[in-house]
């Protein structure tokens, strides 16, 4: 009944591997044990543990992205973020979802770059609305240009606080 503890007890946050097992391992493991365990201290210590996973893989990601600390890998980047958005973050989503969009770490790939805004606007990130709407303006991706579908994905942007897609849609008025 305690799979899914032990699995977050014996992975140390510094691993790579670990981590992406942690997120992606999680809920299979706490639907074979949900009788005993959804709602015991365990499953939340084992949830709070995850959230921790999913926030230092981000920070990982972004450090590695922009060089913070020194060092500036961009593929070592992506596999932070995956790790997060395996895990079903809104915010790597976007974040992995620019990775492939510029070609930073990854091979560019467009198509695989809105797939990850979309998920990401999905999930209520501003920013994944604002790239969303970015790519139906300037036809990202083999999308072509759309400035209903823009504005749209703007306007929703906007309403989720994020600047960018404010001034976006600003811009489109």
């Amino acid at each position: 009944a305690r799979a899914a503890l032990a699995i977050c007890g014996i992975l140390s946050l510094g691993s790579l591997v670990g981590m992406e097992y942690l997120v992606t391992r999680f809920d299979e493991v706490n639907a074979e044990n949900e009788a005993d365990f959804q709602n015991s201290d365990e499953m939340i210590a084992a949830k709070a543990k995850i959230a921790t996973v999913i926030a230092e893989s981000i920070e990982k990601g972004n450090n590695l992205r922009h060089g913070i600390g020194g060092i500036q890998n961009y593929a070592l980047a992506v596999q932070f973020y995956r790790v997060a958005a395996n895990g079903g973050d809104p915010e790597a989503m976007n974040d992995l979802g620019e990775m492939y969009e510029m070609g930073l770490g990854v091979d560019k790939d467009e198509v695989e770059a809105i797939s990850r805004y979309q998920k990401a606007a999905d999930g209520g990130n501003a920013a994944g609305m604002m790239n969303l709407g970015r790519a139906y303006q300037v036809g990202l991706g083999g999308k072509s240009g759309n400035d209903v579908k823009a504005v749209f994905w703007y306007r929703k942007g906007a309403e989720a606080k994020g600047a960018a897609a404010m001034r976006s849609l600003g811009v489109m008025y």
